[in-house]
């Protein structure tokens, strides 16, 4: 009997650890990257005035937006980005 009540506790322990360290994962903040090239500035404007915060409301995510433009690096940080 205290075989099966210490493997009941190892057991109730084990799920109440893995429970609470993804407790902070759930409840953080996402956020969402969006890398565009160059937009206009109306455009831009336009996004982060009434794209952005819709979209933040609806899905519950933080908008970062990045111009990564159209130079040479920009096919280095796709290829990191899909592979990270």
């Amino acid at each position: 009997m205290d075989c099966r009540r210490h493997w009941v506790n190892t057991v109730l322990l084990l799920v109440l650890l893995c429970w609470s360290a993804a407790v902070p994962v759930w409840a953080a903040e996402k956020t969402l990257n969006f890398w565009h090239g160059n937009f206009t500035a109306p455009v831009l404007a336009w996004l982060e005035a009434e794209i952005f915060p819709q979209f933040e409301k609806e899905y519950g995510v933080k908008i970062n937006h990045m111009n990564i433009g159209w130079a040479a690096n920009r096919t280095d940080k796709l290829i990191t980005s899909i592979v990270a």
